[in-house]
């Protein structure tokens, strides 16, 4: 499913259609929204936040809101290109660019969600199964359910750099927020002692005498054995993975940015299901 961010992209483009390309949409999403009290009409608005809640429920619905937006595209180009008594049958490549250079923060923020548009047509980046898990949504479920509120606030400033074309802001807000919930779940395990640092966290979560079974597990080689090197463990993979140029989060380009975010997310949430299951 789409996140609530892209979702609002998409209510935002559409609020700026006609009032009957919205009731075309509602007729293909074969919707019929609620009448209003005393014969009052229904205002594009209301409609367009009706859609909206529908958006925010339904996977299917966000498909069908998908294709409707690249059929209309597609049918406006054509449009637009017959118009014209010098114009040949348009390229579909340069008509993807168009679509491509139009929606570009919508196309951003799918990127995000696991989905692309590619040839104009609506398709996923993810292997269905993770897409199916809903992971950034579940994944705030999560934080919110143990108060993890400065992970939840390095997470959602990740976001919203992804969704400026920020890049780099992005990838600076990754390892802070894996660094920040390693130790607070840490904390959690191991109260009332706290460690002091993330390293710190790495090596309780290990360690049978301070978190019994462990929870980060060195015969998965998540982290090392006891006295071990770090060099060829998960965690530490994935941390230099994020940080390729030290301590500093570096230049990147959309995809790069796109897939550190991806497998961020991925881990964490499996880390918090983790946690969860423990405390069922």
């Amino acid at each position: 499913m789409l996140s609530n961010k892209t979702n609002l992209i998409l209510a935002s483009i559409i609020e700026a259609w006609t009032t009957s390309e919205i009731d075309r949409l509602l007729i293909h999403l074969n919707m019929q929204v609620p009448a209003q009290p005393n014969g009052v009409t229904i205002s594009k608005s209301n409609k367009v936040n009706y859609i909206l809640t529908k958006l925010n429920a339904n996977g299917e619905t966000q498909k069908k809101v998908m294709e409707f937006l690249l059929i209309r595209f597609k049918q406006r180009s054509s449009s637009l290109s017959s118009s014209d008594p010098f114009s040949t049958t348009p390229d579909p490549r340069n008509i993807e660019e168009q679509f491509n250079e139009e929606y570009q923060t919508l196309l951003t923020s799918l990127h995000r969600d696991g989905y692309t548009v590619r040839n104009l047509e609506y398709t996923s980046l993810l292997p269905e199964e993770l897409i199916e898990t809903d992971t950034e949504n579940e994944l705030f479920r999560l934080l919110n359910k143990y108060e993890f509120t400065t992970e939840k606030g390095h997470l959602e400033q990740a976001i919203e750099n992804h969704s400026l074309q920020n890049w780099a802001g992005a990838n600076a807000q990754f390892r802070p927020f894996l660094e920040s919930l390693l130790m607070s779940i840490c904390n959690k395990l191991t109260a009332p002692n706290r460690c002091n640092n993330y390293g710190e966290a790495l090596q309780w979560m290990a360690n049978t005498s301070k978190v019994n079974p462990v929870f980060l597990s060195p015969s998965l080689n998540e982290v090392p054995s006891q006295g071990g090197s770090n060099d060829k463990t998960y965690v530490s993979g994935l941390m230099n993975r994020l940080h390729p140029q030290g301590p500093h989060p570096g230049l990147s380009d959309e995809e790069d940015s796109t897939f550190r975010y991806h497998t961020v997310i991925i881990f964490a949430r499996y880390l918090l299901k983790r946690l969860e299951d423990r405390f069922t």
